[in-house]
């Protein structure tokens, strides 16, 4: 989270998109994630947070189970190579 507040700081019209998957997804389920205030802060600052729908599928997380304001993808690294097709960077946190 501080990387990201730090690249909206000195790069505050930066386009950034979140993709979470596999073993992170949790950082996404209302009731389970510890940053779940982070993420609306920086959510306030244009950041969105997307979820894989494959990973929700296999770790049985219903959409309604997300936290507000967090989209979902139909596959997390699918998402990753469209987003990098189009010019997007990409950076592993």
């Amino acid at each position: 989270m501080r990387q990201l507040n730090n690249i909206k700081r000195g790069w505050p019209d930066a386009q950034i998109e979140v993709v979470v998957h596999g073993k992170a997804l949790n950082l996404l389920v209302t009731g389970k994630s510890t940053q779940a205030d982070a993420i609306k802060e920086l959510q306030a600052k244009g950041v969105i947070f997307a979820a894989c729908e494959n990973t929700m599928k296999r770790a049985k997380v219903e959409k309604s189970q997300l936290l507000p304001g967090v989209p979902t993808v139909p596959m997390g690294i699918g998402e990753i190579v469209t987003k990098q097709e189009e010019g997007w960077s990409y950076i592993k946190f």
